[in-house]
């Protein structure tokens, strides 16, 4: 099972690289080679290779969800007061059919517990996105995203 792990690993995307070693590992590194496995066998039974598009990619059959509406995040008052200067958020979401954010959750925070996490959520569940399309239905979807907070400048995603 190593070897497969570690195979699997090797095709990840960065983003998801990225959780796979965050403090929560064992558990997104579980759901990540599922997603993986489930998105690998379609691909064999289809004949195809396998190739998760970037957002907004199409390859005629599977066109990925596309950010239309973006709210920034605030940066927390709490953080301000303490001192923070800059933080980065790793988050994961469902986008559902109808474009919308759902079951938002925090991956990791480079400072836990003073505001960034929430700030994220709420911005998060504003956006909106073209859902991504199957076949010319929509589907839901994956996204992970990096929110990166500077009191110079309000929040920065990556």
């Amino acid at each position: 099972m190593p070897e497969l792990y570690r195979w699997l690993l090797s095709r990840l995307p960065p983003c998801l690289h990225r959780m796979t070693m965050s403090r929560r590992s064992k558990h997104y590194c579980a759901v990540t080679v599922s997603l993986l496995l489930a998105s690998f066998a379609f691909s064999i039974t289809a004949g195809e290779k396998a190739v998760l598009p970037k957002s907004g990619a199409s390859d005629g059959r599977l066109t990925s969800a596309r950010l239309i509406k973006r709210v920034e995040p605030q940066f927390p008052d709490h953080a301000k007061k303490t001192g923070i200067r800059n933080a980065e958020v790793h988050a994961q979401f469902k986008i559902d059919k109808e474009g919308r954010p759902l079951d938002v959750e925090i991956i990791e925070c480079s400072h836990p517990d003073v505001g960034f996490e929430a700030a994220a959520i709420r911005a998060i569940k504003q956006w909106r996105y073209e859902p991504a399309l199957m076949d010319d239905k929509p589907i839901e979807v994956y996204e992970a995203v990096t929110l990166r907070f500077s009191q110079d400048k309000e929040a920065q995603s990556g």
